[in-house]
């Protein structure tokens, strides 16, 4: 059975077309995000299909590296060209699918 918030469950809470939507592994984070700046992210922090945080930034590699303690394999990365999109969705997807890192929104 699929988690209620699961990577499958996310593209359908979502109400913003994301320019690119993107899962890549916790390890791949240093090498594919260095180039990832000043643009506007939703991400996910996936640990075995297991939603546990959203978040929003405009620098993903600098906001990664302050999940490094964190649990997770997995990386869901949604850009935006509007900070007002990407910010609202964020606040969407938390409210629908409330991991258990987020207390904001819910």
């Amino acid at each position: 059975m699929t988690p209620k918030n699961s990577i499958k469950e996310i593209t359908k809470v979502m109400q913003y077309e994301p320019l690119l939507f993107a899962v890549i592994s916790k390890e791949q984070i240093t090498t594919k995000l260095k180039k990832c700046m000043d643009r506007y992210f939703n991400y996910a922090l996936v640990d075995n299909d297991e939603i546990k945080y959203i978040g929003y930034t405009g620098n993903l590699y600098h906001r990664m590296r302050q999940h490094k303690p964190r649990r997770f394999n997995k990386v869901l990365i949604m850009e935006f060209d509007n900070e007002e999109i990407a910010r609202a969705n964020e606040k969407i997807m938390i409210k629908a699918l409330r991991p258990e890192s987020n207390y904001q929104f819910c």
